[in-house]
This record gives structure tokens, C-alpha cells and sequence, in this order.
């Protein structure tokens, strides 16, 4: 699996329809040190759509952050409290710090809000990203 399926399924309003959960986990891999992943997801669906932001979530008025896209993840992510991952790129440890209720809207092709309880964040692939891999802008509004 690669980033694009998790782009993929963010374009796929059935998919996106039934995302109802958000985890925040600390990870610490061996290979790229301790970090945060994000993952949305839902416990009707196989996989969830996991993606990193290297300076975390912004806060409201700051400049948008660059996040990537990370391929599918098993929604297991999502509810366990705490785990080991024993191979691969993100081999080590990892801890859920936050999770809750999420929903997600699609404002075009390219372009999402998502709240996070009481957060809510615009999700974008800019023109300049669309050739990009995996990457795109995120910026809280609230």
C-alpha cells in the first residue's frame, strides 16, 4: 500500500462518509525517532488513513503545516491505547495521547474540513503538492 490509496480513500465519499474517529499517537520508531501520527478512521471500516505532520497541528492563525500521507493502516491504530511495531520503516513503540469523535467535509477535489472535537482544520492539496507525493497543507480554523 503507498500514501496514494490513503488519498484515494480521502477522494471516496462513501469512505469518508463513514469516519467517525480520530487518534493521535506519539512514535517512537527506530528510524525516524519519536513523532506524532494522526489517523482517522472507524470501526465499520478494514483501513484507516494515517498521516504524519513533522511540526504538529498548528495552532489557530498560524501558517498552514506541511503533513504527508502515510499508506493504510489497520483501524487497530485507532483504539488500542498503546502498541509495538516489530518491523518494517516504522518499527518501535507507539502510545494513543488523544482520540475522539471526528467528522470530515469535502469542500472539492482537494480540499477538506476536518474537527476534531473542538478543533477544526482545512486539509488541502494546493496545485503546486498535486504532483507531490503524499503531501499536502493543513491549517486550523477554530
Amino acid at each position: 500500500m503507498s500514501y496514494e490509496n490513503s488519498l484515494f480513500q480521502l477522494k471516496n465519499e462513501k469512505f469518508i462518509s463513514k469516519i467517525d474517529f480520530f487518534s493521535i499517537r506519539e512514535h517512537i520508531a527506530e528510524k525516524r525517532g519519536k513523532h506524532l501520527d494522526y489517523a482517522l478512521g472507524s470501526k465499520v471500516l478494514e483501513v484507516a488513513i494515517d498521516f504524519i505532520v513533522p511540526k504538529g497541528l498548528p495552532k489557530v492563525n498560524e501558517r498552514p503545516r506541511l503533513g504527508i500521507m502515510m499508506e493504510l493502516h489497520d483501524p487497530i491504530y485507532l483504539f488500542d491505547k498503546e502498541g509495538v511495531i516489530e518491523k518494517g520503516y516504522g518499527k518501535g513503540t507507539w502510545k494513543q495521547i488523544k482520540s475522539g469523535p471526528v467528522s470530515i467535509i469535502r469542500k472539492s477535489t482537494h480540499s477538506w474540513i476536518i474537527n476534531l472535537d473542538d478543533e477544526q482544520y482545512n486539509f488541502y492539496i494546493p496545485p503546486p503538492f498535486q504532483k507531490k507525493k503524499g503531501q499536502f497543507l493543513i491549517k486550523r480554523i477554530k
